[in-house]
């Protein structure tokens, strides 16, 4: 009965969003929780949610050279890294290196045999600004709470939330959360299928009721979300990511 209901709410979704111009559909992939975010994916795609400028894209990229590797990643307490964290950084302002090298050190026996990603952090907080490092702790928490990177109903709703809804935009949105919280009332697991249409159609639903600016912004806002694409730091939307193929294979026609 459960499953009836979430696939009459899906098809009305879609119905809804029959007329709109621009349809961000996700792969199974994204929506699936059945995979753990490990090693270089993992750390590419909490560097997605930061909105890097090109130089600091150019530092992580140096970085992932010189300091991840591919060992399996394990468990830890991410409380228990940020107090390491915010030691090391105590160290640096007294000019303590002997003893930024020890926390360091820590650092990396927390995570020995993993793809050494609180090194990498560490590292890279050094170019983030303020704000980033907030937005970082953000993306990194999340992701201890949802260790596949799943994309989730509550992730769409706060990504077109962000944007300048109208009232007309707003009421809509509403009823629409108050349809899917009365059909997931009650249910402990999701199956991907059922997932894999449920979240197909919530977007394609928000998609039809946007401006193309507000399209273009909320679909930037899904694709720093979508697991599959963070190979990628720049962000792109599929669409551009398909254009930018294309360009690229053309210029490798040409040469």
């Amino acid at each position: 009965m459960r499953r009836i209901v979430m696939m009459t709410l899906a098809a009305l979704l879609v119905t809804e969003a029959a007329q709109a111009q621009r349809k961000p559909i996700v792969p199974m992939a994204v929506v699936s929780d059945s995979q753990k975010l490990r090693g270089k994916t993992k750390v590419l795609y909490l560097l997605r949610q930061l909105d890097l400028t090109k130089e600091q894209r150019e530092h992580a990229r140096g970085l992932i050279a010189t300091i991840l590797d591919t060992g399996a990643e394990h468990d830890f307490s991410l409380e228990q890294v940020y107090q390491l964290m915010a030691e090391v950084q105590e160290a640096k302002k007294e000019g303590d290196d002997e003893r930024v090298r020890q926390l360091n050190q820590q650092l990396r026996e927390l995570g020995k045999g993993s793809d050494n990603n609180e090194e990498f952090f560490m590292n890279m907080e050094d170019v983030l600004t303020d704000e980033q490092k907030v937005m970082l702790k953000a993306a990194r928490e999340r992701l201890e709470r949802n260790p596949s990177g799943a994309l989730r109903p509550i992730d769409v709703f706060r990504a077109v939330e962000k944007l300048n809804l109208s009232k007309e935009q707003q009421n809509y949105l509403n009823k629409l959360r108050d349809k899917l919280r009365q059909s997931l009332r009650g249910a402990r697991t999701i199956k991907d299928k059922d997932r894999f249409q449920l979240m197909n159609g919530l977007l394609e639903a928000i998609v039809a009721k946007l401006t193309p600016e507000q399209q273009e912004q909320f679909g930037l806002s899904i694709a720093k979300l979508r697991s599959d694409l963070a190979y990628r730091l720049r962000i792109m939307t599929p669409e551009m990511e398909e254009a930018f193929r294309e360009k690229q294979n053309s210029k490798a026609t040409e040469d």
